[in-house]
């Protein structure tokens, strides 16, 4: 058997594996969103047919959340097979190692990294972005819209009696004050009623308090020193409901981060979610090693309990920490780059000493 078809061979043994993982996963998902959907939407009066369509647009998202630990089932029940039919006996008979045996599943790995990252993730963001918005707008009340160009901050805001636009150059949110704010008020028949111009502002509760005013209105200009606007929006508000990370794609993540940084806002969000795409090769180089190295030693050939069981609690415990090291990172407890790189950095440690301690014996 030559290097190249026993490559071949393993490829097609992992990735057909992976492909009833992945669906058998995305079923489970799906049908347990959409449960969810259901109750949130019970006391809303919501379509059916919109909370399905909101569960099928989420669950890509969850679906690349769960994707190392597919590929950690999928290793594991790859070799299981292999090792149940003396596959694995076999080939080592012609004095291929374990490590051998292990490259086309890292080439595999590595491969869907990239193709999920370059390919796939654009798609995702979109969808997951698209979910957000239908899901505000029919189970939350929609406060207003925030878009964040070059040119500063805009925001809408809907009435009973019209619409308001604000737009401000940039935002303190940490002092809920900004600079150059101006707002356009426009009736029920869009035409423009009042416009306001302020050179700072702070918000407060219920209401916005603007600074050095000019303020036009039927013609007429005005000029106050200060002047305080009814509106239900914050800066708090905006900061909470502003578009998260995770519908914004790999590829545009500087330059949000970028956009972001001059208006004022946070961007250690953007940050880890940017490490979190890239840790994403070396989750999967982890699981591959992790699973390897659970079934090749430590399984009996028909050990089928054992290896759910195995494969179950490895998910968990490494699941369990990536959350909480996100979630430090999300607190700003740690820096955005170690809270990404540390759970996945250590699962492949672990994995890899416990490869190699087999290897040798």
């Amino acid at each position: 058997m030559t290097p190249w078809i026993l490559f071949r061979y393993f490829i097609r043994c992992f990735f057909r594996r992976f492909a009833m993982i992945f669906m058998v996963a995305g079923a489970m998902i799906t049908f347990s969103d959409f449960a969810e959907m259901l109750r949130r939407g019970a006391s809303k009066n919501v379509d059916i047919l919109d909370l399905l369509k909101i569960s099928l647009m989420r669950v890509p998202h969850l679906m690349d959340q769960l994707l190392p630990f597919i590929v950690l089932f999928t290793t594991i029940f790859t070799f299981w097979h292999l090792k149940r039919k003396n596959e694995i006996d076999v080939i080592q008979s012609t004095g291929v190692s374990y490590l051998q045996l292990l490259l086309p599943l890292l080439a595999s790995g590595l491969f869907m990294g990239g193709v999920n990252i370059v390919f796939l993730n654009p798609g995702v963001a979109k969808l997951t972005k698209l979910a957000k918005n239908l899901e505000n707008k029919l189970l939350f009340q929609n406060q207003g819209n925030l878009a964040v160009t070059n040119e500063g901050i805009w925001i809408r805001e809907s009435k009973l009696n019209g619409i308001t636009f604000f737009h401000m150059d940039k935002l303190n949110v940490s002092q809920n004050s900004g600079s150059h704010i101006k707002i356009y008020e426009l009736g029920p028949d869009f035409q423009l009623r009042k416009e306001i111009h302020g050179k700072t502002f702070k918000t407060q509760k219920g209401g916005v308090v603007i600074n050095d005013v000019t303020l036009i209105q039927n013609n007429k200009v005005l000029y106050k020193k200060s002047l305080r606007y009814k509106t239900h929006i914050s800066i708090e508000v905006l900061s909470q409901n502003f578009q998260p990370p995770d519908t914004v794609s790999f590829q545009e993540i500087p330059r949000t981060i970028k956009t972001l940084s001059r208006a004022g806002f946070s961007t250690k969000g953007y940050v880890m979610n940017w490490h979190i795409h890239l840790t994403q090769f070396l989750w999967f180089v982890s699981m591959i090693i992790f699973g390897a190295a659970g079934v090749l030693k430590t399984l009996p050939r028909h050990g089928s309990i054992m290896l759910v069981v195995m494969s179950v609690g490895i998910s968990l415990v490494l699941f369990l920490v990536r959350d909480i090291s996100y979630a430090m990172g999300e607190a700003e407890k740690i820096s955005p780059f170690v809270a990404a790189w540390a759970p996945a950095c250590i699962s492949g440690m672990f994995g890899m000493s416990a490869f190699l301690h087999f290897e040798e014996k």
